[in-house]
C-alpha cells in the first residue's frame, strides 16, 4: 500500500467518523440542553462540554488517525452550533482545520499534539456566542418569551464583547483538560495502537 493510499480514509474509517461524529453532537446537544435553562451555564456550555467531549476526540484520533477525519467532525459540530447563525459554520469549519494541522503535524501519534488539537477544536463553541453578539437584540427578544424576564437580563449583562473573549480562551483550557483526561482513561487504548 502506497503512503498516499495509507493516508486515505476507508470505508470503515468513514463510517467510524461518521459514529463518533453522531456520538460527538448527541453528547454537545444533551449538555447544551441540560445547561441551557439557567443562563450562567447556558454561557459556560462550551468549556464544560470540552471537558467532558476530550476523551471522545481523542478515542477519535486514535482509532481514526487519517488526515480528514478530524475535519470530517468539525463538519458534524459545525452544523450543530451554526443553527441560529450561519457564519458561525465558517468559524468552525476553520477552527477544525487548524486542529486538523495541528494533529497531522505529528501524524496523529503525538499525543502532545493531539491534545493541542482538540484545545483549539473546542474553541468552535465561541461561534454560538459571535453570533449572538451579531444578532443580539433579536436573540434576546427570543430568549425573553421562552424564558422571562430574569433569564434575559442576566444573560444580556453577560453577553459582551469582552465576556466572549475570555470564554475563548476557557474553551481553549478545558479542550487541553478534556483531552488530558481522556489521555489518562485511555492510556492502555493508546499504548496499543502505538501513540506516544
Amino acid at each position: 500500500m502506497s503512503g498516499k493510499e495509507k493516508n486515505k480514509l476507508s470505508v470503515k474509517e468513514l463510517i467510524q467518523a461518521g459514529g463518533f461524529g453522531a456520538i460527538y453532537l448527541v453528547v454537545y446537544f444533551a449538555l447544551a440542553m441540560l445547561l441551557g435553562f439557567n443562563p450562567i451555564t447556558f454561557f459556560v456550555t462550551g468549556p464544560i462540554a470540552a471537558v467532558v467531549l476530550g476523551t471522545v476526540y481523542m478515542l477519535y484520533i486514535a482509532k481514526v488517525p487519517k488526515r480528514g477525519a478530524i475535519f470530517i467532525l468539525s463538519i458534524f459540530n459545525g452544523f450543530l452550533l451554526s443553527t441560529n447563525f450561519v457564519y458561525a459554520f465558517f468559524i468552525v469549519i476553520a477552527l477544525g482545520l487548524i486542529a486538523e494541522l495541528i494533529a497531522g503535524s505529528g501524524k496523529y501519534k503525538s499525543i502532545t499534539r493531539n491534545i493541542l488539537s482538540f484545545g483549539v477544536f473546542s474553541c468552535a463553541s465561541i461561534s454560538v456566542y459571535v453570533g449572538i453578539l451579531f444578532t443580539r437584540d433579536q436573540y434576546l427578544e427570543t430568549a425573553m418569551q421562552y424564558y422571562g424576564a430574569h433569564y434575559t437580563e442576566v444573560l444580556g449583562g453577560i453577553l459582551s464583547l469582552g465576556n466572549v473573549v475570555l470564554l475563548l480562551v476557557a474553551d481553549f483550557v478545558a479542550g487541553i483538560i478534556g483531552a488530558y483526561i481522556g489521555k489518562k482513561l485511555l492510556k492502555k487504548h493508546f499504548e496499543r495502537a502505538g501513540i506516544v
